[in-house]
C-alpha cells in the first residue's frame, strides 16, 4: 500500500465514479481501475462495490477512506512544521478569485502581502466558482474565494461575508442605494441574468418562484463584461452584487438600489482542499485578504450584510 494508491481511493470515493476520478487525476480509467483492484487484492478485502451508477464504499472501504484522509492531513502538518523552521521560506501559493472579486482584491492583496513576505510567489487565478472548486479538488490551486456551492467532503470552507444583491440599471433611472427596489417590481423590467448553472441565477429564480414573480429575462450572459455592456446600452437591467458595478456607479454610468422583500444575499466562502490545508504563510495570506475586504467595506465598495471577525490566526 502506498500514497498513490490511497490518493486514488480517495478520489474514487469523492467522485463516486471511476470515469470522473480518472478525468480529475489525469489517469486512464483502465489504469485507475487496476490500481484499485491491486490494492483490494493486496489487502484481501473489497473497498468498493461496483454498480451501474458508480462506486460505493464497503464498510471496510469507509474505514480505509477515513484513515487515508488522516494520513494526508498528517503529511500536510509535517510539511507545515518543516516550513516554519526555514528562515526565509520560498513558497508558491495559487489563489483563486471570482471575476468580480478579482477586480477589487487581487492586486491590493498581492501588494499588501508581498510587502511583508517577498519570498512568497502568489499565482492569481480568476474564474467562476464552479471552476475554482474543481481546481481545488484537482490540486491546481491552493486557496479560493468561492460563492456558495455544494462543497464535497474533501473541501473545507469557511463563510467570509454575505453580499446583498442590487437591482442595476443605466444612470438615467437615477437609482440610489438609500432607496431600495422591491423584488416584485423586477417583473416590469427587461433583465439580463447569468444562465441557470450559476448560483446568482438560482438565488433570483428561487425568490421569483416563492413570490410568484414572473421575470422578463430577455438575455442570458455568463461573463460580467457582456452584462455590463447590455446595461450600458440600455438593452437590459440586471441583478448583481455591488462590487461588480462599483466603478460604473462611481463614474455615473450605472445606478443601483438594494433589493428588498425579499432581501437577497450571496455568501462568499474561503475554501481549500482538506488534503492540502493552508500553510502558515497561506493563513497569513487569508488574513491579509480579510483586511482588504474590510478596507473595501469602509469605502462602500461592497453591499455587505455581514463580514467575519477574523480568519486564521498565526500561531507559530
Amino acid at each position: 500500500m502506498d500514497l498513490d494508491q490511497l490518493r486514488t481511493v480517495l478520489q474514487v470515493a469523492e467522485t463516486g465514479s471511476l470515469l470522473r476520478a480518472s478525468e480529475q487525476l489525469g489517469i486512464a480509467q483502465p489504469a485507475l481501475s487496476r490500481k484499485v483492484r491491486q490494492l483490494e487484492e493486496e489487502i484481501g478485502l473489497q473497498i468498493f462495490v461496483r454498480h451501474g451508477r458508480g462506486m460505493i464504499a464497503t464498510p471496510f472501504g469507509e474505514r480505509l477512506i477515513e484513515r487515508a484522509r488522516r494520513v494526508f492531513a498528517e503529511i500536510a502538518e509535517l510539511r507545515n512544521e518543516a516550513e516554519s523552521l526555514r528562515e526565509a521560506p520560498f513558497e508558491v501559493i495559487a489563489f483563486g478569485f471570482p471575476p468580480n472579486i478579482a477586480e477589487f482584491l487581487a492586486i491590493p492583496v498581492l501588494r499588501r502581502f508581498k510587502e511583508k513576505h517577498p519570498n512568497v510567489y502568489i499565482r492569481l487565478v480568476s474564474a467562476f466558482s464552479g471552476h475554482l472548486q474543481e481546481w481545488l479538488m484537482k490540486g491546481d490551486i491552493d486557496l479560493a474565494l468561492i460563492y456558495e456551492q455544494e462543497f464535497p467532503k474533501s473541501i473545507s470552507s469557511q463563510p467570509l461575508m454575505y453580499e446583498q444583491l442590487f437591482f442595476v440599471a443605466p444612470r438615467e433611472r437615477q437609482l440610489v442605494s438609500e432607496v431600495p427596489f422591491h423584488f416584485a417590481d423586477l417583473a416590469k423590467e427587461r433583465l439580463v441574468l447569468p444562465s441557470r448553472r450559476h448560483r446568482l441565477r438560482e438565488i433570483v429564480d428561487n425568490a421569483a418562484r416563492e413570490r410568484g414573480v414572473a421575470l422578463n429575462i430577455v438575455h442570458e450572459a455568463d461573463d460580467l463584461y457582456s452584462v455590463r455592456e447590455l446595461i450600458t446600452t440600455g438593452m437590459a437591467c440586471s441583478v448583481l452584487t455591488f462590487p461588480a458595478i462599483f466603478a460604473q456607479v462611481a463614474e455615473g454610468i450605472f445606478s443601483a438600489s438594494p433589493l428588498i422583500e425579499p432581501t437577497l444575499t450571496r455568501r462568499l466562502d474561503l475554501a481549500f482542499a482538506l488534503q492540502r490545508p493552508p500553510t502558515r504563510l497561506g493563513k497569513l495570506l487569508c488574513t491579509e485578504t480579510l483586511a482588504e475586504l474590510r478596507y473595501q467595506l469602509s469605502r462602500k465598495a461592497w453591499g455587505t450584510i455581514h463580514i467575519v471577525d477574523r480568519m486564521f490566526e498565526d500561531r507559530t
